[in-house]
């Protein structure tokens, strides 16, 4: 059984700097006006993206998601990028 956290639950990421297996939750959304794909995450601030469709939306958020977590102190700066990804 594979466990995870989320990181924006209390104690997200105190648990994610021990190496606790962390998810971040992704909201896409479609905005009509500006025809684009919008991509945020309340569980990492700052997080957010805009794409023509919902897979680039997806591909730009993954890209920008380990500099997040070092910026926001979640893991080290040495610490390598690869990462989990489900959709």
């Amino acid at each position: 059984m594979n466990l995870h956290y989320r990181l924006g639950w209390p104690l997200g990421r105190f648990l994610a700097r021990w190496g606790v297996p962390t998810t971040i939750r992704l909201d896409i959304n479609h905005d009509e006006e500006a025809n684009v794909f919008v991509g945020t995450s309340t569980d990492l601030p700052g997080l957010r993206v805009e794409a023509s469709t919902y897979e680039d939306a997806a591909r730009e958020a993954t890209l920008r998601v380990p500099d997040l977590l070092r910026a926001a102190g979640v893991c080290r700066q040495d610490a390598p990028a690869d990462f989990e990804r489900s959709l």
